[in-house]
């Protein structure tokens, strides 16, 4: 008997990974998992998932830690590796030669990461592929920030790359050159610029794609982001595709060389269709399992750029909304406290926010809860609590 298809993918369990083991179940295939998580973890869980091994932190990027990776692989007969962290990835192609020769790894080259991670180089190829950037500075401690210009405040700051900052953050907002001043000399060091853009409250688009080994560009569709809570995605729903946009993705992921499934995010503005980029990542994120949830099946597209054949696709739902149910929950509890920001959009009345939590909860779908898999939705949500209560 024929021995069936078998991917592995090397992860914490979060909704990301458990869209991958559920795409990669209902394709006939039997799919392992390399959780990364501490003996107090919850346990990742699906009736799709074949078998999983537990890698502590403190065995990450260690020798240990890829023998563990490699035993995993030899002893499940695994058929390749992916990873959805780009540190985890890049690990893992320098361990390259030590991966069993039949588990391949699905993975671009480091050198398309180390660019591709670089925000300051993301604005610069965005502009050349035509997109629209918004005003970008690049500061450091010694910024004079009098340079910069007052119509464009409040800023919107984001590191340059990820890891180059003590103390780091992931986003920020700042109203005056003084605050801007201020928040400036909170560092101990500034690797990389800090990229300062001025803040728009505005809904995100973004757009999953693919794109092959060959070059080939696959399954690119747009997606609305209409809610976001602390300045990520809270709510998704198919979007009608910008085929003159989606040109500039390519042009753009065709500039980097990237390999594999990526997501690019930008501020779109309802009034004039106009959008503005924001950042792109050549890895799985935070939309992926609201995607899937769209029928957008980008854990498989994920393993078509390395040459795998896909056994089924379903037809996107385009009408459809996702969010998270944890996620309401807690969005709701902070409109109820009036701890929401300006990176909460959109900005309405707290009576309001209560309201469309309620309804969202009621009749969007949820990005876990899944009715064929609720051995993987109950751990999921479980793992979640866990992760509330330490």
């Amino acid at each position: 008997m024929k021995k069936k298809f078998r991917p592995v993918i090397i992860s914490t369990f979060a909704p990301p990974s458990l869209a991958c083991i559920r795409s990669w179940g209902r394709q006939g295939w039997e799919p392992g998992m390399i959780c990364i998580c501490s003996a107090s973890d919850g346990k990742p869980a699906s009736r799709y998932l074949c078998s999983w091994e537990k890698l502590t932190p403190e065995k990450m990027y260690t020798d240990e830690g890829i023998q563990i990776i490699c035993d995993f692989l030899k002893k499940f007969h695994a058929d390749g590796i992916i990873a959805i962290n780009e540190k985890v990835s890049c690990w893992l192609n320098d361990n390259r030669h030590k991966i069993p020769e039949d588990a391949t790894v699905w993975l671009p080259e480091n050198q398309v990461f180390k660019e591709i991670l670089s925000k300051k180089k993301q604005a610069e190829v965005a502009k050349n592929a035509g997109m629209d950037v918004l005003p970008t500075y690049l500061l450091h401690q010694q910024t004079r920030v009098e340079h910069i210009e007052s119509s464009h405040f409040p800023l919107c700051l984001r590191p340059a790359s990820p890891g180059s900052l003590l103390p780091s953050f992931k986003v920020r907002i700042v109203h005056s050159p003084k605050q801007l001043k201020a928040f400036l000399q909170n560092f101990h060091e500034i690797k990389d610029p800090i990229i300062a853009q001025p803040f728009l409250s505005l809904p995100n688009l973004v757009i999953h794609g693919t794109r092959t080994l060959s070059g080939e560009h696959i399954g690119m569709r747009a997606f609305l982001v209409e809610r976001k809570f602390e300045g990520v995605t809270l709510s998704i729903r198919p979007f009608r595709n910008n085929h003159a946009l989606f040109r500039k993705c390519e042009d753009f992921t065709n500039r980097f060389r990237l390999v594999g499934n990526y997501h690019f995010e930008f501020l779109y503005d309802p009034d004039t269709s106009k959008a503005w980029f924001l950042e792109i990542n050549n890895r799985f994120g935070g939309t992926t399992a609201k995607v899937y949830s769209c029928a957008y099946d980008e854990p498989v597209l994920a393993l078509q750029a390395f040459g795998i054949k896909n056994v089924k696709t379903d037809t996107l739902a385009e009408n459809i909304t996702v969010s998270g149910k944890t996620a309401l929950m807690k969005y709701m509890i902070y409109a109820i406290r009036r701890r929401l920001t300006e990176l909460d959009f959109p900005n309405e009345s707290v009576l309001r926010r209560i309201y469309s939590s309620i309804c969202a909860s009621l009749f969007y779908k949820d990005d876990v809860f899944c009715r064929h898999d609720i051995k993987g939705s109950l751990a999921m949500y479980f793992a979640n609590i866990i992760a509330k209560i330490r």
